[in-house]
């Protein structure tokens, strides 16, 4: 899942070689009622000086919907809140076709951290998607609550 959000400067925080930083988004209702599905700002690119990966669910992706976003959460109208945990795998990623490759195995926690719960209120539902084990894991403040096939949750709804 590779990402183009950072521009100029910072786009070196890009994560080219996909499966190494956070996607989220939060979904709720705003003033109106009107539901809101807003696309978070993707997380920080993994780097040996710093090896967690995480998506700040108070920026959105787009500026455009950074008022509504905030009201929402100041409002407690978020009712889901779902982000996923990177594959990882080799890092660099290796270019197609080449033979050898060298860099550093990154590894990342596939179902919700400390900081997760943490981060989690008994009022809204809170989702990690586990993309090296296929999982989605719904969990509050008390830890994981159920989980559900990937390849299965893709499928609800269509």
């Amino acid at each position: 899942m590779p990402s183009d959000y950072y521009k100029g400067k910072e786009s070196s925080k890009n994560d080219i070689s996909g499966g190494f930083h956070e996607e989220a988004v939060v979904t709720g209702t705003d003033s109106a009622g009107k539901m809101q599905i807003i696309p978070t700002a993707p997380g920080a690119v993994y780097s040996d000086g710093d090896r967690s990966a995480t998506a700040p669910t108070n920026v959105a992706a787009n500026p455009a919907q950074q008022a509504a976003l905030d009201t929402m959460l100041k409002d407690g109208k978020a009712s889901i809140i779902s982000h996923s945990h990177p594959e990882g795998g080799l890092f660099p990623k290796p270019k197609p076709g080449s033979v050898t490759a060298s860099g550093t195995i990154v590894s990342y926690e596939q179902p919700p951290s400390d900081i997760d719960r943490r981060g989690a209120n008994g009022a809204k539902t809170y989702i990690a998607v586990s993309t090296q084990e296929n999982k989605v894991y719904f969990y509050g403040k008390n830890g994981k609550q159920a989980t559900f096939p990937l390849d299965k949750f893709r499928k609800v709804g269509k």
